[in-house]
């Protein structure tokens, strides 16, 4: 049995990380100069500072910032175009969230108090606010409001709270009606996000691990355990060893701190899980992305078996080196044709082969000079899947364009290969990104490692505003 310690502030943590990192908009500008592997290529930079997650729609990118919701014309993937904007300023709506003609965008209650803000957006260029929602919490404390994602078309919200989730009724959007919290088994600590997949399962992520829910036609958001039905669940090697470790062990188990967020594409067996961990003393092992075994039957439906670990990376510098603490891990991702894109803050985003998803590779990289990428996400609008929107907090939206091979499994539109000569022949080499010379010489302002310089990799010094 374990004895539950909770981290040290980890609103703290997140204020003070933020307040040493965060420039106002009008002090960034475009990367210079990037870290890039041969086989990606920037097409061009979107200025819009602070900016954190995307959700997309028949040709429109809602992208949610520290200054509240804009839209943009995606129909040409390569040119991101301005529609509209609705200011809405605050930290952090860490994800963004859509369904029928509403957005949702929460507020952390850790950072100020839970609130859950209700978009119309039935015109994309002209986002109107059609509520804010107080859920409560407690600044410093924690709440409700770190994520906020739509279940069975919108017309229910869950909200994760502590280790707990808030289910908020929206059949009248205007009107939000709070139903209740209730505790999935992968909890404990915190709750950190909400994804759905194609088959309606619904994926929480959290201290614990990550669970799958199946909720009924007729679910109608009550909290009763029995009501949504727990499908499947990670095995134990899923659960989180920071009570144990407190962050200072290796950074090598599969959660030394939550996983944050899963993705599972179409009826596959294997899910894709982004292990969040910032809380170390050294960016050494801090976060990973990974794949896990879904068993499923034939017609690619969860057999309620146990989910297990397939594999997990990490960047070069935090795989084999220390640093300073700072904002090192890997956050959201995105996979098209075996290829993922992982947003990983300092570390800019990774390119990686899942194709095998027990021999995870990366295959490029994309690393501004003063990076905190939050996101990553393949254009929806690109029939070729090789257009990638980064979002960086540090300056705005990089679009990139990652070279595919002409055959093989990471191909696009796909083109098999039918012996092992031409796989080998299409298939990309392991990239592996260097640790540039400035990176341990400069003189950085705090945070000072002779390994990295400041704050992980960072070598241009930011003001602290």
């Amino acid at each position: 049995m374990r004895t539950r310690r909770t981290p040290i502030g980890l609103a703290v943590l997140v204020a003070l990380v933020t307040a040493a990192l965060w420039q106002p908009a009008a002090a960034q500008d475009a990367p210079e100069e990037p870290l890039v592997s041969g086989n990606v290529s920037l097409i061009t930079s979107v200025p819009n500072a602070g900016v954190i997650g995307a959700r997309f729609r028949q040709g429109v990118m809602y992208v949610t910032s520290v200054t509240g919701l804009t839209t943009y014309d995606v129909s040409d993937p390569a040119n991101p175009t301005l529609l509209g904007a609705l200011p809405l300023p605050h930290f952090e709506n860490e994800d963004v969230d859509l369904g029928g003609d509403i957005l949702l965008i929460s507020n952390d209650a850790a950072e100020s108090t839970g609130v859950l803000y209700v978009i119309d957006i039935s015109d994309p260029a002209m986002p109107a606010l059609l509520t804010a929602f107080p859920m409560g919490g407690v600044a410093g404390l924690g709440g409700p409001g770190h994520t906020a994602s739509c279940v069975l078309g919108c017309r229910y919200v869950w909200v994760t709270d502590g280790g707990g989730i808030k289910v908020i009724d929206l059949t009248d959007p205007a009107n939000p009606v709070d139903k209740g919290n209730f505790a999935p088994p992968n909890g404990g600590l915190a709750t950190h996000d909400v994804q759905v997949d194609r088959s309606g399962l619904v994926w929480v992520a959290g201290f614990n691990g990550t669970a799958a829910y199946r909720l009924p036609s007729d679910y109608s958001g009550g909290t009763d355990p029995n009501e949504a039905e727990l499908v499947v669940q990670t095995n134990l090697e899923a659960n989180s060893t920071y009570d144990e470790e407190f962050g200072l062990g290796d950074g090598s188990n599969y959660n030394d701190y939550i996983h944050h967020n899963a993705l599972r594409v179409g009826d596959k067996d294997v899910l894709y899980i982004t292990e969040e961990d910032y809380t170390r003393p050294a960016c050494q092992g801090a976060g990973s992305f990974q794949t896990w075994r879904l068993p499923t039957n034939k017609k690619g439906a969860p057999t309620g078996a146990e989910l297990t670990p397939l594999d997990m990376w990490q960047p070069e510098l935090l795989r084999d080196l220390t640093a300073a603490t700072a904002m090192c891990s890997a956050h959201y991702f995105d996979v098209r044709r075996n290829v993922v894109a992982q947003g990983w803050y300092e570390m800019g985003v990774r390119f990686l082969d899942v194709s095998d998803p027990r021999k995870i590779r990366q295959i490029g990289y994309f690393v501004p000079p003063t990076a905190m990428t939050w996101a990553a996400y393949f254009a929806p609008t690109d029939k070729s899947k090789s257009i990638v929107y980064v979002l960086d907090a540090t300056h705005g939206i990089d679009v990139l364009q990652i070279a595919r091979p002409a055959k093989g499994p990471l191909s696009a539109p796909a083109e098999p290969c039918r012996t092992q000569a031409c796989r080998d022949r299409n298939k990309p080499p392991k990239a592996k990104a260097p640790v540039l010379d400035e990176w341990t010489t400069d003189t950085p302002l705090a945070f000072m490692n002779p390994t990295f310089g400041w704050a992980c990799r960072f070598s241009a010094p930011l003001s602290v505003q």
